[in-house]
């Protein structure tokens, strides 16, 4: 089979499993290794010889280890420090540890092959993990910022995992022939004068390549920079991996990492995904049947021992039961460096290839059943985080008597009632997330827990006696409830509202509140107010734009406020036009000042 048909198929496979992960939600890397495992002899058979795709496709591990390291700024590492250093290295020495033991204890593994085993278990899964917490928007949350701290250990733990391996190696693999093998204190010495070299002369020559605003000369070096870093290492007897990570640590600081990222991103993603199918085509995929017992026994261990030891580690981190469990689900699974661990491993003898190929598919299907566990914890505690005592202190439990209802005390919220405080002017604050309620009443605010949907809280909260009802909540649906309501059942409040869009902005119109801003409208003014400063436009002539701009926007909406919502090709045409007497309004402003 030649290399261009090959070659057709890996790129046909990798443009269909990012996608594919996207839309399924099992995350890109169990995308990328099921497709691996479709195209490889195995299923269709269609790459039957998957040795040298995984060799080569490990390139793809070293771009991973250095944009790693570009993130490694010592700053973000010292903020973090007690989460990373005090949270990660506890769950990766404990989890480790009880691995190793169980291992030792009921199977005949040597002492090498089990501490191998074990530490590529302890981790899990950043790529997995971090997306499950975006998905679920929870990676500000208490349980997702120590996620984030033992993932990023983990990452850092990689290295000496990468390190140790082959120093435990049972057989020396095929050396290259131009490799230098050193003595220990000479690797010792190399590395250091890697370091001094890369620390004193890389920023400079970097800054001599900028210079040339020659992008391809600038990508290139990145390219070099990774890739003859690694060789070094690697010429030294040490990992590809550790060079590229330090080269990575040494521009961290420089004002040329988010460049050195940029460039590097496309080569490490499409390598990455190409060493997680070759992973997937190197499977052994008749395993599954042939030791059924022994791989669900695995999986099954591999779960409830890291979820039982992350969930006490969340507890020992403040974390109440459901955020711990969430926290815990969210880990519980075997990560991708696992596959880069134990394929290494093979390659030096220390595992046999069935035990990898075990691993391995242990390893991929505790990653598949993580949304199940996440979905089991759910179902476990069903409560928002705070029991019904914590909730009933956080709500309102006499009638209030203000002036202003505040709904959603979120960042707009808040803005308002800085500013009442500060007149000592009374208002009542409302809000359904009990988490943001406790963290405002620890600065001193008086705001309650509940759901302005709700009538019976309308009442408690004293919106009959208010004059003026706040709406500042950032869903857009609720918001029109409440509206309803406070119309149909409070007629004599004004009701001045907030507004995440335009659209949104035209159905609170449609219901006739009394004052609607888009939460964005005004910053987005001042901002384009700078933008034309900084083109050389004098002060008043970027001031008069904005302002015919903002003349021009009111008429517009207060014109498709008198339509339907829902007819999109009027207000399609409406809003060309706006755009079009705009642009025909200046036109005739800069006319006349030239005339004059």
């Amino acid at each position: 089979m030649n290399l261009l048909f090959e070659t057709t198929i890996l790129l046909l496979a990798a443009a269909l499993a990012a996608p594919f992960g996207k839309v399924s939600r099992i995350g890109s890397v169990l995308a990328f290794v099921g497709i691996g495992v479709l195209i490889g002899p195995w299923c269709l058979g269609l790459i039957r010889e998957s040795e040298h795709i995984l060799n080569f496709a490990e390139i793809g591990v070293v771009f991973l280890l250095f944009i790693i390291g570009l993130e490694l700024q010592p700053k973000r590492l010292w903020a973090l420090r007690t989460l990373i250093f005090g949270a990660g290295t506890l769950q990766l020495v404990v989890t480790a540890c009880m691995i190793f033991v169980t291992i030792l204890v009921v199977t005949d593994f040597s002492w090498q092959s089990a501490l191998v085993i074990a530490y590529g278990l302890g981790l899990s899964s950043t790529a997995f993990a971090l997306r499950l917490l975006a998905d679920n928007q929870e990676l500000q949350s208490a349980q997702g910022k120590l996620a984030f701290g033992v993932l990023l250990f983990q990452d850092l733990a990689v290295i000496p995992l990468l390190a140790i391996i082959p120093m435990l190696a049972v057989v020396e693999p095929a050396l290259d022939e131009h490799a230098v093998q050193i003595p220990l204190w000479g690797a010792i010495v190399a590395f250091t004068v890697f370091v001094l070299i890369g620390h004193f002369l890389l920023i400079p020559f970097l800054r001599l390549v900028a210079w040339t605003r020659v992008h391809e000369a600038f990508t290139a070096t990145a390219l070099l920079l990774v890739i003859g870093s690694a060789l070094i290492m690697q010429q030294i007897g040490l990992s590809m991996g550790l060079g590229a990570f330090l080269a990575g640590v040494l521009v961290a600081d420089s004002e040329y990492r988010h460049q050195l990222e940029a460039d590097i991103d496309p080569f490490k993603g499409l390598l990455l995904g190409l060493f997680f199918m070759a992973v997937g085509m190197s499977t052994n995929i008749g395993i599954l049947t042939e030791e059924f017992i022994a791989i669900l026994t695995g999986v099954i261990g591999l779960i409830i021992v890291k979820t039982l030891l992350l969930f006490i580690l969340g507890r020992l981190h403040q974390l109440n039961n459901v955020n711990a469990a969430r926290f815990a689900a969210y880990l519980c699974q075997g990560g991708e460096f696992g596959f880069v661990a134990f394929t290494l491993a093979s390659s030096f003898a220390i595992i046999s290839a069935e035990t990898k190929d075990m691993l391995i598919v242990i390893v991929t299907i505790s990653m598949a059943l993580t949304p199940a566990v996440l979905k089991l914890v759910s179902l476990l505690f069903r409560n928002p985080g705070m029991d019904a005592k914590q909730l009933a202190e956080l709500s309102i439990t006499a009638e209030e008597n203000n002036q202003i209802i505040i709904a959603g005390y979120g960042r707009f919220g808040q803005i308002l009632g800085r500013v009442l405080n500060a007149q000592d002017i009374r208002y009542t604050a409302i809000d359904i997330n009990p988490e943001q309620v406790k963290l405002v009443r620890e600065f001193g605010n008086k705001v309650y827990y509940g759901d302005a949907a709700k009538h019976a809280l309308l009442e408690t909260a004293g919106v009959a006696k208010a004059g003026i009802f706040a709406l500042c909540i950032d869903d857009v649906e609720a918001s029109i409830v409440i509206v309803k309501l406070l119309k149909a059942q409070y007629p004599a409040v004004k009701i001045f509202c907030r507004a995440r869009n335009r659209f949104h902005e035209l159905r609170l119109r449609e219901l006739q509140v009394d004052y609607v801003i888009r939460e964005t409208l005004f910053s987005g003014l001042e901002f384009t107010r700078a933008v034309l400063k900084g083109m050389g436009l004098e002060t008043e002539k970027a001031s008069n734009i904005v302002a015919a701009f903002q003349q021009q926007d009111v008429k517009l909406i207060l014109q498709q406020a008198a339509l339907p919502v829902n007819d999109k090709a009027t207000f399609i045409q409406t809003t060309k036009e706006a755009a079009q007497e705009l642009k025909n309004l200046l036109q005739d402003e800069n006319k006349l000042k030239n005339q004059q």
